[in-house]
């Protein structure tokens, strides 16, 4: 189911169970080690390439703590809010 459809909170809990049941077939092995990886991000019509390392600091967890704590409706904020300025050369994240 595209994200954009998930709509109430019954298809919201599926992807949650989904999502859970994902995180089950993951092994340390599948992770550990890939700090320095490049991973390929997209965000709408831009790809984003990051480290691993920088990924998880500077992408996953800001956006996590972001949809964690945010409500959208009624609030005037925004990711930019959250991320603040980061810097990009052709796609490929760039360490302040």
């Amino acid at each position: 189911m595209d994200e954009s459809t998930k709509n109430t909170v019954t298809e919201l809990q599926a992807t949650i169970e989904q999502t859970k049941v994902f995180l089950t077939t993951m092994s340390a092995d599948n992770i550990n080690g890939n700090e320095s990886t490049l991973s390929v991000t997209k965000f709408g019509p831009t790809q984003l390439s990051f480290s691993g390392r920088d990924w998880l600091h500077i992408w996953i967890l800001p956006n996590l703590y972001f949809h964690v704590t945010t409500t959208h409706k009624g609030v005037a904020i925004g990711k930019a809010d959250c991320l603040g300025k980061l810097s990009f050369n052709n796609g490929v994240f760039q360490p302040n």
